[in-house]
Parts: C-alpha cells; sequence; structure tokens
C-alpha cells in the first residue's frame, strides 16, 4: 500500500497503531472553531526534556537508503542493511527505525539515541525516549513517528514532541499525542480533538476534528464529529465538504473514497470533489506512476487514470492492508 493512505477502517488516533505503523515500522515490515486559520506560536524554549551526548567528533559523509531490519529466525533484534540489501549494521539493537541522513534512531535496553554506520550510537536520548510499539497483531516491534527528519519522543508525563536526527529537542514534548510530519505537517492531539502543528512546532490548524491524517500534495483529510470525512488544504480551509465515510490521501491529483458507511463502494475525485472514476471497487489504492491497484468482484485490477483496466494481478493483492 502507498505510505500515506487515509486508514480504512479505524477512525480514533491509537485504534489505528497497526496501519500508522505502515509509516514508521522499518522497511523490513513494509517497505500515515470556527477560525480554521488560527496560529499560536509554540515557544521553543530550551527546557529540561532532553540531553544530547555527544561522543564522537567524527564525521561522517552522508547515507542514503540505509533501512532497519529485523532478524527474525535468530536474534529477533534489528540490524540495517543498504539500498542493494547488503548488512552493514548486524542486528542487536531491541528497536531501530530507517536512518535519516547520516544516523539512524536505536534503542538498546534503556538507552535510546542514534547510531551512525558502525552501529555505535552517537547522541543519546536522555529525559525524552522514542515511542516504541508492537503492531497489534504481529506483536512485531518498530518506532513510532519518525518522518522527513522528526523523531517523535515522549517524557516522563507522556507528553510527545520532536527530536532530529542528532537527539536535539525541535519540538517541546507538551501535545497529548502526535502522528509523524507528512508534507511538513504533523497532526496532534489537543483535549481529545485533533489539529496540526508545522516543523516549528506553531499550531496552524486547530483541533476541532474527531481525527486529522496525513497531508499530501498540500492536503488531508478530516473526520468530522458527525463521522463523515472531507478533506483541507494547509491553511486550514475546508476544500471538499465531508461527504464521505472512508478515503484516502491524494496521490497524483487523486483521492479514493466511499460514501457508504459499510466498507467498500470506492471511487476517485479530485482536489475539487469531483468523480474522475466512477468506480465503484471494493478496494483502492493510491495512484502510482498513472497507475491503481484496485480490487473489484473477487479480482486484483491495475487501473489507469480514466478508471480503464490495464491488467489483472491475481486475487490477494490487499490482503493485511
Amino acid at each position: 500500500m502507498n505510505s500515506q493512505p487515509f486508514f480504512k477502517k479505524s477512525i480514533h488516533f491509537f485504534g489505528s497503531c497497526l496501519l500508522l505503523c505502515l509509516f514508521t515500522a522499518c522497511s523490513s515490515t513494509t517497505e500515515s472553531s470556527t477560525n480554521l486559520n488560527h496560529e499560536t506560536s509554540i515557544e521553543n524554549r530550551s527546557i529540561d526534556t532532553a540531553e544530547v551526548v555527544l561522543q564522537s567528533d567524527t564525521p561522517i559523509k552522508s547515507k542514503d537508503s540505509i533501512y532497519c531490519f529485523m532478524d527474525y529466525a535468530g536474534t529477533q533484534k534489528f540490524g540495517f542493511k543498504n539500498k542493494e540489501g547488503v548488512v552493514i549494521i548486524e542486528p542487536k539493537f531491541d528497536f531501530a527505525g530507517d536512518f535519516y541522513g547520516d544516523f539512524g534512531p536505536v534503542v538498546l535496553g534503556n538507552k535510546h539515541g542514534f547510531c551512525d554506520t558502525s552501529g555505535k550510537i552517537i547522541f543519546s536520548l536522555d529525559k525524552v525516549k522514542f515511542f516504541s510499539h508492537h503492531n497489534e497483531l504481529s506483536g512485531e516491534p518498530f518506532l513510532f513517528g519518525n518522518n522527513e527528519g522528526y523523531f517523535m519522543v515522549r517524557d516522563k508525563k507522556e507528553k510527545f514532541g520532536f527530536v532530529n536526527n542528532h537527539g536535539e529537542l525541535q519540538i517541546n514534548c507538551q501535545f497529548q499525542s502526535v502522528q509523524p510530519f507528512y508534507d511538513g505537517m504533523a497532526a496532534f492531539i489537543e483535549n481529545d480533538l485533533m489539529g496540526y502543528i508545522n516543523t516549528k512546532g506553531n499550531k496552524k490548524i486547530t483541533p476541532i476534528y474527531s481525527h486529522a491524517y496525513s497531508f499530501s500534495e498540500g492536503i488531508a483529510a478530516v473526520r468530522f464529529e458527525d463521522d463523515k470525512v472531507g478533506y483541507i488544504n494547509k491553511q486550514g480551509e475546508l476544500i471538499i465538504k465531508p461527504l464521505f465515510y472512508y478515503g484516502y490521501a491524494f496521490n497524483e491529483g487523486l483521492a479514493a473514497v466511499s460514501k457508504t458507511v459499510e466498507y467498500g463502494n470506492f471511487f476517485y475525485i479530485n482536489a475539487s470533489g469531483e468523480t474522475v472514476i466512477a468506480g465503484p471497487f471494493d478496494e483502492a489504492d493510491n495512484f502510482k506512476n498513472g497507475e491503481a491497484l484496485v480490487f473489484k468482484r473477487g479480482k486484483c485490477r491495475i487501473i489507469d487514470k480514466t478508471g480503464k483496466q490495464l491488467r489483472t494481478v491475481g486475487t490477494d493483492c490487499f490482503q493485511g492492508c
């Protein structure tokens, strides 16, 4: 599945942890008021919530596409592979997430921090910790909330914020909960309602939604108290009315949505809310390179942006999604 779908069957924030792991699990597992323009600055003051311990001043060249993996057959620990699949750090960590730049987030015992390509923990977290979690069905562990160079942490008061890949606190731990950054915005919870912050920690969109999903192409799906889903832009303006019970993030200008309470009957709309591909489909994925995977009448089908079927690809393409 695409990395930023609007979650299919869950409407509660932590009830969707299994699906949120699509955002944050390492690659081996898979690999999202009346005045909506309200903005409040979150003071980025220095508070006693994080301490960075520099253990090495040796410069490391930037590394791309270094992914964590879990050694299921042996140690049950996490290590790292490069994009060719070659192991560069043997499995030894209790939790891990993919590298961002030169460093990757890891947990070893009670120690949380970032390792370099040798596997040495260079930056250690002190007063905050990563949010490590387990897949609700498989029991598989993963680090939660790392994306776009921001890594979710929580403090001893169970408040959430973000550090960068040097372990430096970027957004103070003050939120009831947060989601990963996508498209420069992250959803947060305040008083059990959801809104959005930007990468500076400013509240850009007031928390008035029962659920707020990841931004993509400048648009995000939001769920209202009546359980209906609409779409907003980064200014918090409602650009597509809440007419749907299910919907996906926009990708390549289209999003799959459904107006029925029962899961299914998906069709595709554009950013103006106009129906482009009528369907209906039992399941529907995001478009990528002009094609999308759908499920209809017991078969998995690839369609183009006109809705034309290009080919079939079996019968179990959405298993486990």
